[in-house]
């Protein structure tokens, strides 16, 4: 028996991991433990109890994985279900394949079940290539940055070319770097052999990645691209046509390219095309304006190049699909929406994603920017959170490499500090992965600091020396020399103590090897150098890159470590790209830091709310099934105006508009299920109720069931009763905590200080009633949407409009019916913008409705038949909703809204009328 090393400890994780996959059991900490154990045992190693205690903490970081759902806009109107039909006659194989390959790199079971039904989902919101006629469906995919994007449209490919798709275009990023990388990772997850030395062929020494694994048949598919840095498509290429074999091909969006893709597309007419557009905001969306010198819609305008040139290759196909990736979808969703406005003879329908939009889940192991630099108290999205603790100001870099500078400037000397401390972290944690058995992992640190490509190499030129002095010191002062002690110290105050155990000596003794490893490379247009973590995939490549843009946009840098970003930027779409510390860091998240300016840190702040209020945006509309066309979005800008939401030519359609909570209803539409939920929120009413005092004597009512009114509450209740009131974040605009601080925000100004709370009745439920505070009111009915979830429930609306008057006078509740124009012409509507302009600044209005929510289902007659009657189980809950009065003087936010969000806040509701209690 041995003691463990790290290439001992290396192989134990690589062989427990094959060991929990053969159990096929759900892995626990007990599992794992016991496979540990058998794995060593296996191998002849002996564990210390630290040693155990560090590979049982990488394990438990790599398997411990929950993933949610995602969340889907789709319109159908001209699409035809199909997937469900077909699926039991597709036998998946190249699915499959991806499937076990990425199950055999690691990847959880759940992550895998989830990505296996995401990739049908997607599918199935295509079309059926087997459709004749003509057809175009255009979507989009919305992820995180480096959350798996990738993975998720390999899966899709891999699905479409079982389903018959027989030609599938792969638009990959402006840059050779990013276009090869995604070339490989087709090479691996699709093709399974390798395009750069052999291109077609199956040959057994060319296989990698899926064509390593046996038993899924023998199903080629053609590539005319390859991998090599030149390898995007060309003439020669051209040879290759789709026929008995598939074609997938990954190309640059590049006016050379796409021109000469476009030539060869021409004689596939009546084939069915699958195009797939990573970083689909880059570069895709057109910047030009679609507008005649009278104003008037051209509908002969020209697009930018690359635009006009993807549409004209979709428009050669009579049977065509278009799929966009992005993790930053600010720019597409501010295209235009008008169906004519976006068509032209020669270009067709502009790139909007008018068939459906998901946004996809992350797994709870990805590290996104609400992770890494927290998320702060916000009166809209509720009670922040605080950051992983990784990020490290800097502010001594001005004089070195100025936020302005031409391609002259020369950087100081001297490195900065910030720096030299920068590259020292990377080096210990470089070490610290080795110690933990990580050493044939790939590790990288990001130097991000200026655009301008002859200023990048000078900096490589800096750091280079810099690495080799301190190589040199590091392989000659084994003892006595000053670094190893400059090192330690850096250690402890950085990093130690770890909760895994791993010590200073035990990285001490991995330094020397990790100093040898690394390399800088300056990673631009002009230089030779790439990173083909591909070949060393068997040692691990130890890289610090130097470079601007190609480093921001897709491209990912395999193990990321240490970032050190100083690039200012004017948009978030560009902040959040630059941003490729985001990921996946199984078993190193700890060692991880990023050096950044105090600005850049305030700016990731602002943008991760904004996403965040996006996401949830997102969210809200799937619940409500609303389609792409009806998706209204409104993003948060920069208060400092540092920044734009995304580059003006892109955002031509956004709308700057200024919304509080001022004049707004703020509505419950998602419920959770939980008893637990619902009791405290039962508890949270009766408390209200009983403190609220004596109710308004109700009418005389005939026998029936009236509302109950309590007028003049106490602030100070309204604001108890929200902060304890539970329920979903899926409810955007109805967060009870932050609802809470507008209105002692608004107290303290003395507004919003007389509040009429109304317990909602159903006045004909007959004896389908319940009693609250001594008060017995009929259940309000609502059917909730599918599908059915066995954590919550959602519908399209809580109240009917007319319920805002309710606290109102006859005479103003009267002023509230207005004729409006409808889409037929003049119509009576209730106006819930009056009833709020009605209150003054004092009054606020809070509603609650005893709810029962139907489960909808199909009632049959004796001989089978449908009768169209809805039954079902149904959840007795509560609502709440408040609506506040307009004040002028309230806090306001500053958004960019597109057509559809400005249409709907200054439109009219299309609800009918409903009598006035």
């Amino acid at each position: 028996m041995t003691m463990p090393t790290s290439s001992h400890q290396e192989s134990i994780v690589e062989l427990t991991r094959t060991l929990l996959h053969i159990a096929g059991q759900d892995i626990t900490h007990d599992l794992i433990m016991e496979k540990v154990a058998q794995a060593a045992q296996t191998l002849g190693v002996v564990l210390t109890p630290e040693e155990m205690q560090r590979i049982n903490s990488q394990l438990r970081e790599l398997y411990a994985v929950t993933i949610g759902q995602g969340a889907v806009l789709a319109d159908n109107r001209d699409h035809e279900p199909w997937l469900q039909a077909r699926s039991a006659s597709i036998p998946w194989h190249r699915y499959r394949r991806y499937e076990k390959y990425l199950s055999d790199q690691g990847w959880h079971p759940r992550t895998l079940s989830r990505l296996s039904e995401l990739s049908a989902d997607i599918l199935g919101l295509l079309e059926d290539p087997r459709r004749e006629g003509s057809w175009d469906r255009r979507g989009m995919v919305v992820g995180q940055v480096q959350s798996g994007k990738t993975a998720n449209y390999t899966a899709v490919i891999n699905r479409a070319l079982d389903a018959g798709y027989p030609l599938i275009i792969v638009l990959a990023g402006r840059f050779n770097d990013l276009r090869s990388q995604t070339q490989q990772r087709i090479d691996e997850g699709v093709l399974g052999y390798d395009t750069l030395t052999l291109n077609p062929g199956q040959d057994a020494p060319h296989r990698i990645g899926v064509g390593l694994l046996t038993g899924y048949g023998n199903r080629h598919v053609n590539s005319p691209t390859t991998s090599a840095q030149n390898g995007d498509f060309s003439n020669a290429a051209g040879g290759i046509k789709p026929g008995k074999d598939p074609v997938v091909m990954v190309v640059k969006k590049q006016k050379t390219v796409l021109t000469r893709l476009l030539k060869w597309c021409r004689n596939l007419a009546p084939m069915p095309v699958l195009i797939i557009d990573d970083e689909a905001d880059d570069s895709s969306v057109n910047t030009r304006s679609i507008l005649d010198e009278n104003g008037n819609i051209d509908p002969e305008y020209d697009p930018t190049t690359i635009n006009g040139l993807i549409r004209r290759i979709l428009n050669v196909f009579e049977r065509r699909c278009y799929l966009g990736y992005t993790a930053t979808p600010y720019a597409n969703i501010f295209i235009t929406r008008d169906a004519e406005a976006n068509r032209s003879a020669k270009y067709g329908r502009d790139l909007f994603p008018r068939s459906f939009i998901i946004s996809l889940p992350a797994p709870d192991n990805y590290v996104g920017p609400e992770h890494i630099f927290g998320m702060s108290d916000d009166p809209v999205l509720g009670a922040g959170r605080e950051g992983l603790g990784l990020v490290r100001p800097v502010d001594d870099w001005a004089t070195w490499v100025p936020a302005k500078h031409d391609t002259a400037w020369v950087p100081s000397p001297e490195l900065p500090p910030s720096l030299g401390r920068a590259i020292r972290c990377f080096i210990l944690a470089t070490a610290a992965r080795r110690a933990r058995g990580q050493g044939k992992a790939h590790s990288s640190m990001l130097v991000h600091v200026t655009r301008l490509k002859a200023v990048q190499r000078r900096v490589t030129e800096q750091i280079s020396t810099e690495m080799a002095s301190l190589r040199d010191r590091i392989r000659y002062g084994l003892h006595d020399d000053q670094i190893r002690e400059e090192l330690r110290e850096l250690w402890e105050d950085e990093f130690a103590p770890l909760d895994d155990g791993l010590t200073w000596e035990t990285v001490n003794n991995c330094l020397t090897t990790a100093a040898e490893e690394i390399v800088v490379k300056t990673i631009n247009g002009d230089a030779k150098d790439s990173l083909q973590y591909y070949h060393h995939r068997n040692v691990g490549l130890k890289v610090i890159a130097v470079g601007g843009d190609r480093l921001s946009r897709g491209l990912t840098l395999e193990g990321l470590v240490t970032s050190y970003y100083l690039r200012n930027a004017g948009a978030y779409d560009t902040l959040l790209q630059m941003g490729r510390w985001f990921g996946y860091r199984p078993g190193y998240l700890d060692l991880c830091r990023i050096f950044t300016s105090p600005k850049l840190l305030e700016q990731y702040i602002h943008v991760t709310l904004a996403s965040e209020e996006l996401r949830r945006q997102l969210e809200l509309m799937a619940e409500l099934e609303m389609t792409p066309e009806q998706f209204g979005l409104r993003v948060r800008t920069d208060p400092n105006q540092t920044m734009t939401v995304t580059a003006r030519n892109k955002a031509r359609s956004g709308t700057p508009l200024q919304l509080s909570y001022s004049a707004t209803l703020n509505e419950q539409v998602t419920f959770l299920t939980a008893p637990a939920v619902n009791a405290a929120n039962h508890t949270q009413v009766e408390r209200l109720l009983t403190l609220a005092g004596e109710p308004t004597a109700p009418p005389d009512s005939a026998g029936l069931l009236p509302n109950v009114m309590w007028r003049q509450v106490d602030p100070e209740l309204i604001v108890d009763f929200l902060r304890g009131y539970r329920m979903s974040s899926a409810n955007f605009r109805m967060i009870p905590t932050a609802l809470a601080q507008y209105i002692e925000a608004r107290n303290a100004n003395g507004a919003l200080t007389d509040w009429t709370v109304v317990l909602v009745s159903n006045s004909r439920a007959g004896e389908n009633t319940i009693t609250l505070a001594g008060q017995t009111v009929g259940h309000i009915q609502r059917t909730h949407l599918p599908p059915v979830s066995e954590e919550r429930l959602s519908i399209r609306r809580l109240l009917s409009p007319p319920d805002e008057a309710l606290d109102l006078t006859p005479e103003d509740r009267k002023a509230c019916i207005q004729e409006v124009q409808g889409r037929n012409g003049p119509v009576i509507k209730f106006s819930p913008v009056v009833a709020r302009r009605k209150r003054d600044a004092q009054r606020g209005l809070l509603l609650i409705y005893p709810l029962q929510l139907r489960v909808p289902g199909k009632k049959t007659g004796d001989d089978g038949e449908d009768t169209g009657a809805t039954v079902g189980s149904a959840l007795q809950t509560l609502g709440v909703a408040v609506s506040f009065p307009a004040d002028p003087d309230a806090r306001q936010m500053e958004y960019l809204v597109n057509e559809t969000y400005w249409q709907n806040e200054h439109g009219t509701t299309d609800m009918d009328v409903e009598d006035l209690p």
